[in-house]
């Protein structure tokens, strides 16, 4: 399969690279025009001239502006341009190009996927110079089209690009500014221009999916329960995971995921990391923003506090790139985590705040309700336990004051690697920091030993530094 590299190629128009090399034109009479390649006509407006792959070799224009007409064709074949329609003041054109594509039809997409593939598709467009200023998903009668407001810098244009795939072809309809930002009268013509198109068939029928009533979710072994919305439902994960519990589905919009997970960091720890400390120690003040920074691979500016509920939670909105059946896909992520009690809670949705469902996500989340312990345990400096009754469980609405398509198996495994990271970040945080300065051994006969000590007072033998 085709790597992720010529699906951007295939997305992205060739006259967004290219076209700055194109003959200028003159303008021509207004019409509606077919491009068969394509299986649709458009109407461009009459103040713009129009040359297509049809245009007849002794057509006036060419003759006019001094042209070669099978040069310019060969600009056409080369750039999969099938329309290059300029205005009468030659100061922007509108350029239409289609190829194959691995895609069937962007309409078959949910927002969520098709957002994630313009993720992809934006940060290529960037390695080539073309900085991207905003982006949003058009619904027309016939088809759903990606529209991106781009720049230029290099060659100065800015550009207005609506791109869709029907029919396994990628269609780009880009109008190029050569005299300053994209306004509101190229922006109108360029939605007339699109809301123009109509394909020879009708656009695929799209199921709305199934209706579902809110329920609770309740795991018994971890001690937590909380409200799933309506139009959500449980799903089973591919294979086993040790410390992803559950895993949401939204049933109205396809690749849309809640998952949730819980790792008993107090577990983790041996029984000498315990020491002097308690399970109830074990909580969000333990980390700092640069921590949770560090865990996540990115700066402490995409780190930011919120509470939900009473509930304090670290959320980290970040990109990973990760690969689906050969295809290179960032995906977006919002984790929202939680460390109270000696567990680390996390919760992850597959988008980010502008996501029309993210106000499912947070409804889910302020609904948690958190088991809290209602004993203190304390290990002496033999790391035993000093209380039998620890980890009695009960169920409190608030934290307590002291302290959450194919594409889904990636966004599974990326938070897989997430805990992994957390929990391994956390012993090591234990073991070099108050616990590890509490107490040393001798590495011949195991006996505890002042920090500050040079012998062992049991066998006498030296102890080296770093032991």
């Amino acid at each position: 399969m085709k790597k992720i590299k010529r699906l951007i190629i295939f997305l992205l128009s060739i006259a967004v690279i290219l076209s700055a090399f194109l003959p200028t034109t003159a303008s021509a009479a207004n019409g509606r025009y077919r491009i068969e390649e394509a299986k649709l006509e458009v109407t461009i407006p009459a103040t713009y001239t129009v040359i297509t792959r049809n245009t007849p070799s002794n057509a006036e224009i060419f003759t006019r502006l001094g042209l070669s007409y099978s040069a310019f064709m060969s600009n056409m074949k080369s750039g999969s341009i099938y329309l290059d329609a300029v205005s009468d003041s030659h100061s922007e054109e509108i350029v239409f190009t289609c190829q194959e594509n691995i895609i069937s039809d962007f309409s078959l997409l949910s927002d969520t996927l098709l957002n994630t593939l313009a993720t992809t598709t934006i940060n290529e467009m960037e390695k080539l110079g073309i900085s991207v200023i905003k982006y949003d998903i058009y619904h027309h009668s016939q088809a759903k089209f990606l529209r991106i407001y781009w720049s230029d810098s290099a060659n100065f244009r800015y550009g207005l690009q609506y791109y869709t795939v029907r029919d396994n072809t990628a269609m780009n309809f880009t109008l190029q500014s050569y005299e300053g930002s994209i306004n509101s009268r190229q922006e109108s013509v360029m939605k007339t221009v699109v809301d123009s198109v109509e394909y020879d068939t009708a656009s695929p029928v799209v199921s709305e999916g199934e209706d579902t009533d809110s329920f609770v979710y309740t795991d018994s072994d971890i001690g937590i329960k909380f409200t799933v919305p309506a139009n959500w439902k449980q799903d089973e994960f591919t294979e086993d995971r040790e410390y992803l519990s559950a895993k949401f589905v939204s049933t109205k919009e396809d690749g849309c995921t809640i998952i949730f997970a819980a790792v008993d960091a107090w577990a983790e720890l041996s029984p000498s990391e315990k020491i002097g400390l308690s399970r109830a120690d074990v909580d969000n003040s333990i980390f700092t923003k640069a921590d949770i920074a560090e865990m996540f691979s990115t700066t402490e500016d995409d780190i930011s506090l919120l509470m939900y509920n009473g509930v304090e939670y670290y959320k980290c909105t970040r990109t990973a790139d990760k690969e689906v059946y050969g295809l290179s896909l960032d995906i977006t992520m919002t984790q929202l985590l939680c460390v109270d009690n000696g567990w680390m809670y996390a919760f992850q949705f597959n988008g980010k705040e502008d996501h029309k469902l993210y106000s499912d996500f947070e409804e889910l989340v302020r609904s948690v309700k958190y088991p809290t312990s209602q004993t203190t345990t304390v290990y002496d400096d033999e790391g035993e336990d000093e209380n039998e009754n620890e980890n009695k469980l009960s169920y409190t609405g608030n934290k307590i004051d002291n302290q959450s398509v194919n594409s889904l198996i990636i966004v599974v495994l990326i938070l897989l690697i997430v805990l992994l990271i957390i929990v391994v970040f956390f012993i090591f945080k234990k073991k070099n920091g108050k616990t590890s300065q509490a107490v040393k051994h001798c590495m011949k006969c195991g006996q505890q030993l002042p920090v500050d000590s040079d012998f062992c007072h049991m066998c006498g033998t030296k102890v080296e530094k770093g032991e």
